[in-house]
């Protein structure tokens, strides 16, 4: 995608230019990094000559990094070197990100990460390349036709060299920068403004939570019905539950199902936990529900059993499972019920962030769940939401964090998660919180979605500003300026008396 005359109407003053003659008047005034095998580790040393790297131009930092190469090395690639002034460009992974050196930038050569532009400022302000550069136009063209793609790939610089742009006077230029960034600072403002808002939005439903599980969420309820089963009466229900299925298990295997060989779950000590309604008590997970991990990945050649979809950490989010990128294992007939997802289900991640749950709500035999995933599965009827709010409200608090194993790679073991402690209201609260709880965060939700629409106004008023800019709208044109083409031309003989070359004019 290029501007020509063709293409466009120039405004007074303007002219069209290929991009090199943006450029110092030197081979290497727009040059791609050397190969990786031109940069070595075992060629850095603790001081000299920097390696500027991708991030310095991510993050529009200098200052990052610490590999050095000495003299020799620097002389040996001397044709990649950059100075203050000069424009470095990602050009892996993270693409497009510009960032100019400063003053203060050390002497150094780019990495194979990085494009790198020396512009002859008597052509073209600095600033004002920058905003082209970031203009959906120079992007389309930087970016050839993968812009959007997951898989970027910047355009050839042979190809960069030869994009054709539109110029306008210099001093247009300068006018053209001053009223971006007066604009800019205008958009910036409400930006900083609209920031807060997810910050808030989080605080509140964190709040919501808070008042949820100290019971003042449903303190009006509870004294609106009185004569609902007390939580101990339920807890008891679910240990009678657990103890009958134990004592099946033992029958079914032929043994004798003797009380005293019976594990009692261990209570949770209250006097260590915060205070609850009179009305609710304490219960630990392997109180209220059987919990195994999921299946190992089966890394041996051989296949047996029938392949199925599993779920990962991955796919299980707060309160939401993603169900479009599953992987298949197989798994043999012994296993299927075993890893097998029921409605109901709650799935809890071990490790990655751990504590992050949801319920499965699908009616499919169809899908498994591996190792990374704790499946929880109540002994009796209960609000798997409540468990779901209850350890989303104590990861917010950093509660949940004294159950983890681990520094650097923290884990929800087992063991773990079978001690867990959750609050326990009556069956007919926890329907009642979750419900006020939905209501709740359904008007956050509603502020969240109104603060990313105004967000994606902002930016494309910011393209938009662009966009005008250089289509030559933004400021008007002064026909006291000297034209482009007037100044180029100048420039072009000065440089072919330079290289002692005849001059090729532009037709």
């Amino acid at each position: 995608m290029t501007m020509s005359n063709e293409s466009i109407d120039l405004p007074e003053g303007w002219t069209s230019v290929k991009f090199f003659e943006l450029a110092k008047q030197n081979s290497n005034s727009i040059k791609r990094g050397p190969f990786g095998s031109a940069i070595k580790k075992e060629f850095f040393v603790s001081s000299g000559y920097k390696v500027y790297e991708q991030k310095n131009a991510i993050y529009n930092d200098c200052n990052l990094g610490s590999y050095y190469i000495d003299e020799a090395k620097f002389i040996e690639l001397q044709d990649f070197q950059v100075q203050a002034g000069d424009i470095i460009v990602s050009c892996s992974g993270t693409v497009g990100k510009i960032s100019v050196l400063p003053e203060t930038a050390e002497k150094g050569i780019i990495n194979q990460a990085l494009l790198k532009i020396s512009l002859d400022q008597r052509i073209v302000h600095t600033n004002y390349f920058i905003y082209l550069f970031n203009s959906d136009f120079f992007q389309n063209i930087f970016l050839g036709n993968t812009r959007g793609s997951a898989m970027q790939n910047i355009a050839s610089v042979k190809a960069l060299k030869q994009a054709e742009l539109l110029l306008p006077p210099i001093a247009e230029q300068k006018r053209i920068v001053a009223k971006i960034e007066e604009l800019r600072s205008r958009t910036q403002k409400a930006r900083e403004a609209l920031e807060v808002i997810p910050r808030l939005c989080d605080r509140f439903r964190q709040s919501v939570l808070a008042a949820a599980f100290r019971g003042d969420l449903t303190a009006d309820w509870r004294e609106e019905n009185p004569d609902v089963e007390p939580a101990e009466a339920l807890l008891e229900r679910f240990r009678k539950e657990r103890y009958d299925r134990w004592k099946s298990e033992r029958i079914s295997k032929g043994k004798k199902p003797d009380p005293a060989q019976y594990k009692k779950p261990k209570p949770v000590d209250s006097s260590e936990r915060p205070t609850l309604p009179i009305q609710w008590t304490w219960a630990t997970v392997e109180e209220l529900a059987e919990t195994s991990l999921g299946k190992m990945l089966d890394q041996g050649k051989e296949k047996k059993g029938q392949s199925f979809h599993y779920l990962r950490n991955i796919n299980v989010r707060w309160n939401h499972i993603d169900t479009t990128d599953l992987l298949q294992m197989y798994f043999e007939e012994d296993e299927l019920e075993r890893y097998s997802v029921k409605f109901g289900d709650i799935l809890i991640c071990e490790g990655g962030e751990p504590g992050r749950a949801a319920v499965w709500t699908g009616n499919s035999d169809a899908f498994k769940y591996q190792k990374a995933l704790h499946r929880v599965r109540p002994f009796l009827p209960l609000e798997s939401l409540w468990l779901i709010y209850h350890l989303k409200f104590e990861a917010g608090t950093g509660a949940l964090e004294q159950y983890f194993t681990g520094t650097t790679i923290r884990h929800f073991t087992g063991v773990a998660l079978a001690r867990y402690s959750v609050r326990l209201p009556s069956l007919a609260e926890q329907k009642e919180i979750i419900l006020r709880i939905q209501k709740l965060f359904a008007i956050i939700d509603r502020i969240q979605h109104q603060y990313e629409a105004s967000a994606r106004r902002l930016e494309k008023l910011d393209r938009a500003i662009l966009t005008k800019a250089f289509r030559g709208e933004l400021v008007p044109q002064d026909p006291n300026d000297e034209p482009a083409s007037v100044l180029l031309e100048r420039i072009r003989e000065e440089r072919s008396k330079n290289n002692n070359k005849p001059i090729q004019r532009k037709r």
